[in-house]
């Protein structure tokens, strides 16, 4: 329910199609689109383009976050486009257009997800990441803001990629849903080392007992959902200067496996690996759950629990060329993918040819 596919003017880093690809290789049947593009999605016309290149280049189910409209876009028209929800970053907090596009979307029964850092805590938006400058306190104040909007507006508002278990505990205490994203809870600041900008995200990695007590909450099953939040750039980026690279993860290539693993550590079950990967993203976003019976729909992900391995460029289509996950050892193999009813994965190669998904709005139930 959270991926950066690139596309449009950021095709050089990755594409509907190469990333879909390596969703597939993952173990991930449906990815959600999240709207900073270039050019944004902020208007009706963009969020026409994104659905389409997504229609004739996915070769998984997929959906799309529209994003705040710019000044003079209706946000009625924006949000009449099939969507699935509205995502908010820090630098659309204190604008109006938030809070009418935010206030259509609880209209229309539409998800609103915040990004949680509160730009008035940040030095600078765009370019401050490291721990020093975003520190919890930033991400603290953002989970505070989500529930401010929602308690003003009356929309259905989470909070993703939470990076603390302080900043979890705060979100449940104010009634909010959240979720993680898998390079937290396998990684943390000491990780980067000399790579600082490869494992530049935002919000960034913390510390070892910030990851600690985020797996604790997990376990308790505070944690509603878990994502990959993949937003892939090119390696000769993620090398540039340290006070510009571009922050941002791959992590499709992973997601099952990481998954696989921490239920085989005995950390969750079976049963919170289905929650948090497919069961509860789905009712965050408000669509049908896939599962397999009449009228659902036939998206479905098997993993043989008796493999293991460790993870390697082999695992990803992206166009990076790399993984922050290499060599990542895991026991769990996604050994097949079922898109739409249909085989689209199977023991490493895929079946499926781009077009092969739908738009699951199809599937809302709100």
């Amino acid at each position: 329910m959270h991926v950066h596919l690139r596309g449009m003017d950021y095709s050089y880093k990755e594409d509907e199609y190469t990333g879909t690809l390596t969703a597939l290789l993952g173990g991930v049947s449906i990815v959600v689109d999240m709207p900073n593009t270039k050019p944004e999605l902020r208007s009706p016309a963009l969020v026409e383009e994104k659905l389409r290149r997504l229609r004739s280049l996915s070769v998984t189910g997929y959906g799309v976050y529209a994003g705040v409209p710019l000044g003079g876009v209706d946000p009625r028209e924006l949000l009449s486009k099939p969507v699935i929800g509205v995502k908010v970053y820090p630098k659309d907090y204190y604008r109006v257009e938030t809070l009418q596009a935010v206030r259509e979307a609880a209209t229309r029964g539409l998800i609103v997800v915040v990004h949680p850092e509160d730009p008035d805590t940040l030095p600078s938006y765009e370019y401050a990441c490291s721990r020093s400058t975003r520190g919890l306190w930033c991400e603290l104040a953002g989970v505070r803001y989500a529930s401010r909007l929602r308690d003003s507006t009356g929309a259905r508002v989470h909070v993703t990629h939470l990076s603390s278990g302080a900043s979890v505990e705060l979100a449940k205490k104010l009634k909010l849903t959240c979720d993680t994203a898998i390079h937290y809870l396998v990684m943390d600041e000491n990780h980067a080392g000399a790579d600082y900008c490869v494992y530049r995200v935002n919000p960034p990695l913390r510390g070892v007992t910030d990851r600690l007590s985020l797996l604790k909450l997990v376990a308790e099953g505070l944690v509603d959902a878990i994502v990959t939040d993949h937003a892939p750039h090119t390696l000769r980026e993620k090398l540039g200067d340290p006070g510009t690279c571009p922050a941002g993860l791959t992590g499709l290539e992973a997601y099952a496996r990481v998954l696989a693993t921490l239920a085989r550590s005995g950390l969750i079950s079976l049963y919170d690996l289905a929650r948090l990967a497919s069961l509860g993203p789905s009712r965050i976003i408000g669509v049908k759950p896939p599962l397999a019976r009449r009228g659902y729909p036939g998206y479905a992900t098997v993993i043989d629990f008796s493999r293991s391995g460790r993870i390697t460029i082999t695992h990803t289509r992206s166009k990076t060329g790399y993984t922050v996950y290499n060599m990542f050892e895991y026991r769990g193999e996604p050994v097949a993918v079922i898109v739409a009813g249909k085989l689209a994965m199977h023991e490493g190669s895929i079946i499926a040819k781009p077009g092969y998904g739908e738009n699951i709005v199809r599937w809302r139930t709100r």
